[in-house]
C-alpha cells in the first residue's frame, strides 16, 4: 500500500493498517469461502496422509521382518533335513561297501515292507503260501515276527527305513 501512494506521490507515510471486519461483496463471498474451504481440506488431507503413512510403514517393515524370519527358518530346516538324509546315505554307503548284497536285500525288503504296510489288500502267491499272508498279518496288524518285538511301532526288521515315534 505504501509503494502505491509512493507512485502517486501522495506524501502520506502509512505507519500500520488494522483490518476488523472484512466483508466481501455478495458476488465474490461464495469464492472466498469455496478457496477457504478448499486451504482446510488441503491442509487435512496432508495431515491424513502424514497419519497413513506413520500407521502403514511400521505395519510393513513388520511383515517384511516376519517374512524374512520365516524364509531363514524355512532355509534352515532345508539344510538340517539334507544334512540328515545326507547322513543317512552316508552311513547306509558305508554299509554297502561292507556288504553290497545284503544291503541291497535289506533296502528291497524295507521298500517292500512299506508298500505292504500302507495295503489292506492280502496278496497270496500262486502256491496259496501261507507264509505270505503272515507277513502280511506281521506288517499290518503289529503281530511279533521274526526280529520284531510287540509294541515297538513300525520299524525295519533290518536297522533302516523309517521308524515309528
Amino acid at each position: 500500500m505504501q509503494s502505491t501512494l509512493d507512485a502517486y506521490g501522495a506524501g502520506i507515510t502509512v505507519t500500520s493498517i488494522s483490518l476488523e471486519e472484512l466483508d466481501y461483496p455478495q458476488e465474490v463471498q461464495q469464492a472466498v469461502d469455496d478457496a477457504q474451504q478448499a486451504e482446510n481440506d488441503a491442509g487435512r488431507y496432508v495431515l491424513e496422509a502424514d497419519t497413513y503413512e506413520m500407521d502403514i510403514i511400521p505395519k510393513a517393515r513388520g511383515r517384511a521382518a516376519r517374512v524374512r524370519l520365516d524364509a531363514e527358518a524355512y532355509r534352515d530346516r532345508v539344510i538340517r533335513d539334507a544334512e540328515g538324509e545326507a547322513g543317512r546315505f552316508e552311513a547306509l554307503l558305508t554299509e554297502y561297501q561292507k556288504a553290497p548284497r545284503v544291503t541291497r536285500d535289506r533296502l528291497y525288503l524295507d521298500a517292500i515292507e512299506e508298500v505292504y504296510s500302507n495295503s489292506t489288500k492280502i496278496i497270496i502267491d500262486s502256491e496259496g503260501s501261507a507264509a505270505t499272508f503272515c507277513i502280511y498279518h506281521w506288517i499290518n496288524c503289529g503281530v511279533a515276527g521274526p526280529g520284531r518285538q510287540r509294541g515297538l511301532g513300525k520299524q525295519s526288521r533290518f536297522g533302516f527305513g523309517k521308524r515309528a515315534a
